[in-house]
Order: C-alpha cells, then structure tokens, then sequence
C-alpha cells in the first residue's frame, strides 16, 4: 500500500518489464485505490492566553497530529521572538480528539529535543 496526498492510497503491482542498460524499467499497474480514514484532530494554544481550536482538522494518525503540533509551536516561538522579542516557555499545544479527550501536549522543551 502505497499512501499518497490528501488520504489517498493504492495498492499497486510492480513486474519487471524489460532490461534497459542501467537497470530494469519495471510497470506499475494501479489495481484498486481507497481514501485512507482519517480522524478530526483539534489543536488548543495555551500560551499568553488560550485559543480553543473549534474547527480542527483532519489527519490521518496522531503522528501527524503531533507534526502539525511541533510545527505551529515552533511558528508561534519564532513569531513571539520576532515581533516582541520575548519568549514565553511555559507555551504548549494540546491536541484532542473530536470527543474532547486529550490525546497528546506538545510543550515548548519539546521543541529543543528536536
């Protein structure tokens, strides 16, 4: 299974075709593809204040979801930084499930492990 963008993914069949002077060509056959499920994940930014996320957004595992979390902390350390040159480390994102169940924080010492 092969995962492409926006959720979608093959299962595809790879046969040798013919030998060209590097190596082999080989045919790819698309035999069936499916959308991937995917789960609406909500991103809440606790820092100077709290912006409860209401829209979410969907993604198709937690891994993603914390990505996208370490990302946009990693955004909102640098804008802070930049604009009013203080950083407040105490900032995280929590990221819950659409039941509301906290399912992941990303804190900002999370951010220096990487």
């Amino acid at each position: 299974m092969f995962p492409l963008a926006h959720g979608i993914a093959v299962d595809v069949f790879v046969a040798p075709d013919w030998p060209d002077g590097i190596g082999r060509r080989v045919r790819v056959e698309i035999i069936r593809s499916r959308r991937c499920p995917t789960l609406r994940y909500f991103f809440h930014i606790y820092d100077d204040a709290e912006t409860l996320d209401l829209d979410g957004m969907e993604l198709p595992s937690i891994e993603a979801a914390v990505a996208m979390a370490r990302h946009d902390l990693g955004q909102i350390v640098a804008d802070e930084l930049m604009h009013a040159g203080t950083l407040n480390t105490a900032s995280r994102i929590d990221v819950a499930a659409e039941e509301g169940q906290l399912l992941a924080s990303v804190r900002f010492d999370d951010l220096l492990d990487s």
